[in-house]
């Protein structure tokens, strides 16, 4: 540039920001993983029959980075030692990915270095990565670019953090140099878009001189013309190493073409036995980086696997078939327990008949060669021909009943039905079926807080509330006021409701001489007393629980006292004849 004070970065006071070193070496080798695999695909094992030919194949991956940053947090991250004062808001756009970078603008001070901290890189090839991009010059400032040719960028190392090595020069004209050989020349070399003016990535490998356990790497602009110029920006910096695997397949034991070199074998037939394949992964350029993974192949192993119908007839053949896996030599120990063989032999498949019911087991060993399968046994029924099913079952008045065979039927009788193949043979069906009526609807009456069923039996009450849970006797003792009525159920079959008997109850605390009658404690423990005062006539009463059940009857004259310790824990009515009338108490017994 002309007419511009040109400012020698070696020469300016800046102010640099700098960050406690440290040396990162716990990521320098690679997390490498290998996963064996037998005929493109994952098993880890597999049985074969001899001569059957197999390839075995392998899939690995390498994390190769040591330390990275890509700035997304709007931050530098612990990859840095020093910078410059730059800025990570995107003034000059986004990032190569669409993302935060690290912006080189007219806010960072002199010298123009972005250090990172120092790393152990002592073993193997390691590579420093990055996306680089020059502002165009003579553009507004935070993104005004370099022209001259000493104000790129240059990429250096140093093992010392005093001494700095280039590794490579942008120039601004958009080429790439060894080095910046033209300090202090200021010659105006690039203008507009260049190679430069536009992200891209690029990735350097070390040099030997910078293999060390502290190397350090730096991003350095020589010579600028003053803050508000020659502007330029990084992004998804990394220092990773640079891998190159090999993988060799050994087999255990030891067996023609092998130790073999590739991902991939070739298709091979294994040796009869257990063979185990190894896959080892290591890296040339780093001897720590290795992985393995192990597969086993059973050669010459037969199985002994065969389908049966697990049910059959007297008079039916069981059909057996042989899935599994053997040689052509095999020797096949089958044991039909005691079934006769209609046809079939070897490896089968078999027909096989049995002349009696039951239930039988089918075995089968298989030998190949010097090698035997385990045993294999499946059972079978055989059943009766013709199997006869008897069935008791009923129907109310006026409903129908499905037979086996679809057909439905509403009249008392047996029925006899056929069905083919049921439990594998024709069955036969005998159905001894019921026709009940429905009962007539009962009627209740009420007497006090008593309500009476003409039904003897079948009896379950209602209110309105629904089905009164236990309420099943011939007689109900009302407990609230409320509708109550009942329905009777005889073989299954249900009535229509009863009448409908509206109750509402009133607890008389006086009898008809104007006497006081007490009845304590309520709640009731142990003993329950009956008094009324001044009277000496005996007077009867009675005690029931909520379901009408007498629990307790006797005669009192002025005052008694009733065992109360073993009735059960409830709600109990205390009846009480008083002169022409009768006196209801409600009391609870305590729970104990």
């Amino acid at each position: 540039m002309v007419n511009k004070f040109k400012y020698f970065m070696k020469k300016a006071a800046s102010i640099i920001f700098f960050v406690a070193s440290v040396i990162y070496s716990d990521n320098i080798f690679s997390q490498c993983s290998i996963s064996a695999g037998i005929n493109n695909t994952t098993t880890d094992s597999l049985s074969i029959t001899s001569g059957t030919t197999v390839m075995l194949v392998s899939t690995n991956s390498c994390d190769s980075m040591i330390m990275s940053d890509n700035f997304n947090s709007g931050r530098p991250g612990p990859l840095w030692d020093s910078l410059c004062n730059p800025s990570f808001s995107n003034p000059c756009g986004s990032g190569a990915d669409g993302t935060s970078c690290l912006w080189v603008g007219d806010s960072s001070f002199f010298p123009r270095d972005l250090i990172t901290k120092p790393v152990n890189i002592l073993t193997g090839s390691v590579q420093v990565c990055f996306d680089l991009r020059l502002a165009i010059q003579g553009q507004n400032s935070p993104c005004e670019g370099p022209d001259e040719n000493d104000e790129g960028i240059e990429l250096q190392y140093s093992t010392d953090n005093v001494t700095w090595q280039s590794m490579i020069y942008f120039r601004p004209d958009g080429r790439l140099f060894p080095r910046n050989q033209w300090i202090g020349q200021g010659i105006s070399v690039g203008s507009g878009n260049t190679e430069f003016t536009a992200w891209h990535n690029y990735c350097f490998t070390v040099p030997p001189g910078g293999m060390s356990d502290s190397t350090r790497f730096r991003w350095h602009q020589e010579q600028v013309t003053d803050y508000a110029y020659d502007h330029w920006g990084i992004d998804n910096v990394s220092i990773k190493m640079a891998l190159s695997q090999i993988i060799t397949w050994t087999s255990s034991p030891s067996q023609l073409g092998f130790p073999y070199t590739g991902s991939n074998t070739p298709f091979f037939a294994p040796n009869l036995g257990i063979s185990i394949y190894t896959a080892h992964m290591i890296d040339t350029l780093h001897p720590g980086i290795t992985a393995s993974d192990t597969v086993i192949v059973y050669t010459g192993f037969p199985t002994s696997a065969f389908s049966v119908l697990p049910m059959i007839c007297i008079d039916e053949n069981e059909t057996i078939q042989y899935y599994g896996t053997a040689g052509p030599r095999a020797i096949f120990n089958w044991d039909f327990d005691g079934g006769t063989t209609v046809s079939g032999s070897g490896r089968g498949p078999y027909q096989i008949h049995w002349s009696t019911a039951g239930i039988y087991h089918i075995s089968l060993t298989v030998q190949d060669s010097i090698l035997s399968s385990a045993q294999t046994t499946e059972a079978v029924t055989v059943n009766q021909q013709p199997l006869t099913v008897i069935l008791y079952d009923s129907i109310c008045q006026g409903q129908f009943y499905t037979l086996p065979d679809g057909s439905n039927v509403n009249a008392a009788g047996i029925y006899y039905d056929t069905i083919p193949y049921y439990h594998r043979c024709d069955s036969l069906f005998e159905i001894h079926l019921s026709v009940y009526p429905i009962p007539p609807s009962p009627v209740i009456t009420q007497n006090g807080n008593i309500l009476n069923s003409n039904a003897t039996n079948g009896n379950q009450w209602y209110d309105q509330n629904g089905i009164i849970n236990g309420a099943t006797g011939q007689e109900y003792t009302i407990l609230t006021s409320g509708n109550y009525y009942v329905i009777l159920t005889e073989n299954g079959c249900s009535s229509d409701t009863s009448n409908s008997i509206n109750v509402v109850l009133y607890w008389i605390e006086e009898n008809d001489h104007g006497r006081l009658i007490k009845v304590y404690p309520n709640p009731v423990n142990d003993e329950l007393i009956i008094e009324e005062e001044n009277n000496l006539k005996e007077i009867r009463f009675e005690i029931e629980n909520t379901l009408g059940q007498l629990v307790y009857k006797g005669m009192f004259a002025g005052k008694t006292i009733i065992p109360a310790a073993s009735f059960s824990p409830g709600v109990y009515i205390v009846k009480i004849e008083a002169g022409k009338a009768s006196e209801f108490k409600k009391i609870v017994k305590k729970q104990e």
